[in-house]
């Protein structure tokens, strides 16, 4: 289940690159190439919490996930690359380490 958090990260992210008002790259990224990329990453998410969970209970968290990722990435990514970088890094290391010791999809 700490596995699927690291999809839903990375597809908000790619979201939030696309938007005209994102301080992380110098221009927004493709909007229809983020969109695309993101969908597929939120559907791994969801699919990777329906391992684990009931259909209703994974559906509502992959749906809570993303909409606390959101803001969550809007207020790093303000603060820079770096911070956002960083934040990353933490995520998925954090993801990773609860998933090798839990052991659990």
């Amino acid at each position: 289940m700490f596995l699927s958090i690291i999809p839903g990260w990375l597809a908000c992210c790619l979201l939030y690159g696309s938007s005209d008002k994102q301080k992380v790259w110098r221009q927004p990224l493709p909007a229809m190439l983020t969109k695309i990329v993101g969908g597929i990453l939120i559907a791994v998410m969801t699919s990777l919490l329906l391992v684990s969970l009931p259909t209703i209970s994974g559906l509502i968290l992959a749906l809570s996930m993303v909409c606390c990722l959101l803001p969550l990435i809007t207020l790093v990514g303000a603060y820079g690359r770096s911070h956002l970088l960083v934040a990353t890094m933490i995520v998925t290391s954090t993801s990773l380490v609860f998933y090798l010791v839990g052991g659990t999809a």
